[in-house]
């Protein structure tokens, strides 16, 4: 395969960059395209406020639950596919590209720090009324996808966080401190450095044919300087790992105050963020769930889609019958009290005891002992006993009545 991906290359060399580059975008767009007829998936766009666009796409297959993806940096919404496949068997798929990247609003004006980003998905959200769903966001997404589930837990059942940013360790080495010490790794300007990036990516990369990759190379390289500016908004300008701000500016500090279900899915070959940052997280966030997917980079989505899958998939599950167990015993509970003539609107209600009825003053707290043998249903007052013996008697001058015979002429 190495020999014949040399070949390959050695022929395309004849062909001017432009001409490859148009090429491999036809060919990335008739592919996309065949995907979302294949899955069923529409595009569609929602507007915020201040005349910004949202563009997503939501594979709605009528299910009961619904997964919100959130992509990572410089990636895009059409990445998701190969892991979508594997769900949509189960769920509802929503994913946006997230604002400053894919066909989303790009604004030099605005700030791209993760307290918008948490807002404008928050907005997001509501546009499409979204209730009750589970989210998950990888890279940048995961940092945004924290965000998000600690400004509204009330909607999210779940939270899985995939080698999220927004974390800062002092060790190890990670993304962070490259930022700081000046690389740039998303500023891409030759194939070389876009060669770099796919192997800091993955553990083992993926397939690309190669007009794609030309046309993603020059895509990746003419959005260099944008991915600078959303860089420095995201680290709030700061330009060095000392900066005692650093840890106002990360999430490591809120991560206990996560309320809702959490999973940590993480590649153990991850070169942007070690596994190291998984264990701190897995500390600090209430009852958090970890699994090191192994021989894996900073994706999984994308270089282990199936089986990021099924890890993904088992804890959807497990979280789905455990959240319907909840509402059953909730149910049942709401059932009981209301036979029982308990309103389970009187809040002051809900926390006493229905059997336990008020005391008038002075009334006598002594308990009355009723016999074992004494039936506990109250007998028949006097008057019903004496209307029964009424409407027996009216029966039988009734019949007699109708048994007269015959007078003869």
């Amino acid at each position: 395969m190495l020999e014949q991906e040399r070949v390959l290359s050695k022929v395309l060399e004849v062909f001017p960059d432009d001409l490859k580059a148009k090429a491999g975008e036809k060919a990335y767009e008739a592919f996309v395209g065949l995907r979302r007829k294949i899955m069923g998936a529409r595009v569609d766009r929602v507007m915020l406020t201040g005349d910004r666009e949202i563009s997503y796409l939501e594979i709605d297959g009528g299910k009961d639950e619904t997964v919100l993806f959130l992509h990572g940096f410089a990636d895009s919404k059409d990445t998701f596919y190969d892991a979508a496949q594997y769900l949509v068997a189960d769920y509802n798929i929503i994913c946006p590209d997230l604002p400053g990247f894919g066909k989303s609003f790009k604004r030099r004006s605005d700030t791209y720090c993760l307290e918008n980003y948490g807002a404008w998905l928050s907005e997001f959200i509501e546009a499409i009324n979204l209730v009750g769903f589970h989210v998950a966001g990888n890279s940048l997404g995961g940092a945004v996808a924290l965000q998000v589930a600690l400004m509204i837990p009330h909607k999210i059942k779940t939270l899985t966080l995939i080698d999220p940013a927004g974390i800062f360790l002092d060790e190890p080495y990670s993304l962070h401190h490259e930022l700081f010490d000046g690389h740039v790794i998303f500023d891409v300007q030759t194939r070389d450095e876009f060669e770099y990036f796919l192997q800091r990516v993955f553990s083992k990369q993926p397939f690309i044919p190669h007009p794609i990759k030309d046309f993603l190379f020059k895509e990746f390289s003419r959005h260099g300087v944008w991915h600078r500016k959303v860089l420095a908004d995201l680290i709030k300008g700061l330009d060095s790992d000392e900066d005692p701000r650093l840890y106002d500016m990360a999430l490591n500090d809120r991560l206990p105050e996560v309320q809702v279900p959490t999973f940590i899915l993480w590649g153990d070959e991850d070169s942007f963020f070690p596994k190291e940052t998984a264990y701190f997280m897995q500390q600090k966030i209430p009852h958090a769930e970890l699994h090191l997917l192994a021989d894996t980079g900073h994706c999984p989505q994308i270089e282990s889609p199936k089986r990021f899958a099924l890890v993904f998939r088992k804890f959807l599950h497990r979280q789905c019958l455990q959240l319907d167990r909840v509402e059953r015993q909730k149910s049942h509970r709401l059932g009981t009290n209301v036979s029982r003539g308990y309103d389970p609107s009187d809040r002051q209600g809900a926390t006493r005891n229905p059997h336990k009825q008020k005391r008038s003053p002075g009334r006598s707290t002594k308990k009355v002992e009723t016999a074992p043998s004494e039936s506990r249903r109250p007998a028949p007052s006097l008057t019903r006993a004496k209307a029964k013996a009424s409407r027996k008697t009216s029966k039988k001058k009734a019949s007699r009545v109708q048994r007269k015979p015959r007078q003869t002429s």
